[in-house]
């Protein structure tokens, strides 16, 4: 995925501020960065694995997990890296993880939680 970005805008509730707003999402190839366009805070993920598997993946809620917030499912059309062809991927947000998934050849990236950061106007 050398020198690939997605840039997406969805309006959901931030997982800080919880108001319904637009979050600015940046996936790259090594990290993902989640800012709400509300409070400013932002949650970067790092790529923990990527993987082509033969079959789709399982389904990305983790029953043993409890989460305090809503999962954010939806598509985004862009190139994917593996197969080269524009289609609309997968993407799945939770608190923990943030998972981008090709529907044509099942090329796979999960990103893990690595770190929160408030905005400077609200310490």
């Amino acid at each position: 995925m050398t020198g690939e970005r997605w840039d997406i805008e969805k309006e959901t509730a931030c997982f800080n501020c919880h108001k319904g707003a637009i979050q600015l999402i940046e996936i790259t190839p090594v990290e993902t960065v989640i800012t709400c366009t509300n409070c400013m805070a932002e949650r970067h993920y790092t790529i923990h694995k990527v993987e082509v598997p033969d079959t789709p993946p399982e389904a990305f809620e983790d029953e043993a997990f409890r989460l305090r917030h809503d999962i954010w499912n939806f598509r985004y059309t862009g190139k994917c890296v593996n197969c080269g062809n524009c289609v609309d991927n997968e993407v799945n947000v939770d608190e923990r993880r943030v998972r981008t998934l090709c529907p044509e050849c099942y090329f796979t990236r999960l990103y893990e939680f690595n770190m929160f950061s408030e905005s400077r106007s609200r310490r």
